[in-house]
């Protein structure tokens, strides 16, 4: 694992595949995506506090088939406690560096033929204060002459979490909801890879799903239905710093190719962009084991996903209501974009239909073969087919060879 300069979010490495926002790593809360509309956790995701978590499954490879595209180099499902991991009601609490303060609770009991598990848990830090000896700013600095940059200074590492959960179950249903909320949460090394003691990011992460699932639902049948439903939000700031110089274009953005005028923003180059999205999804997948050294899976689902609302402001581009650049002067107050075609993300809606196919054939005592395809259907940029083959081989007791596709 590695860390983005971006608030020193998480990146996730599977064979060497990674970028920044890490959107070929499909990360799983209790096998429900929390996946952002655009793809990756979103800037604010900063990992999850462990004393709720059961245990952590990884698919290392390509997973396509079963997921869709967005699993090219691997899955991670986080699967909570339940009322029988949580020995009656556990609280705890420790403190730390840098300011760091940690409490939860964690409550397990049986309620009207329910299992029940209860979980708060709450991260409070200042971060580690380790010194930036340069940033982006100080390469505009030595351009243009200017002072700007804050660096040699201390990364922004501070965090405000609360992760709270609720797990019912009866039978073969369970029913699961989450919040998670991130607030003060610091930049890092910046959002524009500028050192920023003021820009903090957050947002509030709401999730439900209910689920039926039965080992024996027929012979040599496995079935399992769920319905999820995601709903979050997030808002963060990207700015230079006061006494940045740089090069502005027609536009009013950042232009080094054809600028027309220099320009030195005495409050600094801000923007404030925030959104809000919802999931809905629903799937159906069964998994049949009646052929001899075959266990074939099928599955097909509806997904709908929304940007429902954005604002934005800054203090940079075009004016909304003049359509000329925004005035470039001292005390120039933040112009409200939102609403308009130059806000930096439009509202949309998307769906996505979707079947897949697998087999996992042990054609042999040490040798395994996986082949399967998911077919999707988007409403915005139509059908992608994916498919996954791998083949394993038990090569002796302390190696495994394999060789994937996907």
């Amino acid at each position: 694992m590695a860390r983005s300069y971006l608030g020193y979010n998480p990146i996730y490495t599977f064979r060497g595949v990674y970028s920044g926002f890490n959107p070929q790593v499909l990360m799983l809360i209790n096998g429900v995506p929390i996946t952002s509309y655009t793809g990756d956790r979103n800037l604010s995701w900063g990992g999850m506090p462990v004393q709720a978590i059961s245990r952590i499954e990884v698919v290392r490879g390509p997973g396509s088939a079963v997921y869709g595209a967005d699993v090219f180099a691997g899955v991670i499902n986080i699967i909570t406690k339940t009322k029988d991991e949580i020995n009656g009601t556990e609280v705890g609490g420790r403190v730390g560096s840098f300011d760091t303060y940690d409490g939860w609770a964690l409550h397990g009991a049986e309620w009207a033929g329910f299992d029940v598990a209860a979980m708060v848990e709450y991260h409070n830090t200042a971060g580690q204060k380790s010194i930036l000896d340069a940033d982006a700013q100080t390469g505009f600095d030595r351009l243009f002459g200017t002072h700007a940059s804050l660096a040699p200074g201390p990364v922004n590492l501070s965090r405000d979490n609360m992760d709270a959960r609720l797990d019912l179950s009866r039978g073969h249903w369970r029913f699961r909801g989450g919040l998670q909320h991130r607030d003060n949460y610091g930049s890092g090394a910046g959002v524009i890879q500028t050192l920023d003691p003021v820009t903090m990011i957050g947002n509030d992460r709401w999730n439900a799903d209910l689920t039926y699932q039965n080992a024996d639902f027929a012979e040599n049948w496995e079935m399992m239905a769920q319905l999820s439903y995601l709903d979050g939000d997030q808002h963060n700031t990207g700015a230079f710093p006061p006494g940045a110089r740089l090069p502005i274009g027609a536009n009013g953005l950042i232009d080094f190719a054809n600028p027309v005028q220099y320009v030195t923003f005495a409050n600094g180059f801000r923007g404030v962009p925030e959104n809000w999205e919802r999931h809905a999804r629903t799937n159906l997948a069964a998994v049949y084991r009646g052929f001899s050294a075959h266990t074939l899976r099928l599955g097909a689902g509806f997904n709908y996903d929304s940007i429902y609302k954005v604002r934005e402001q800054k203090n940079f581009g075009l004016d909304p209501v003049t359509g000329t650049p925004i005035p470039l002067l001292p005390g120039t107050p933040l112009v409200d974009v939102s609403n308009t075609p130059l806000v930096y993300l439009p509202t949309k809606d998307r769906t996505d239909a979707f079947f897949l196919i697998q087999d996992e054939w042990a054609f042999a005592r040490d040798r395994q073969l996986t082949a399967g395809m998911r077919y999707d259907r988007y409403s915005d940029f139509g059908e992608t087919v994916n498919p996954r083959a791998a083949l394993v081989w038990e090569t002796r007791y302390d190696l495994t060879t394999k060789l994937m596709y996907g």
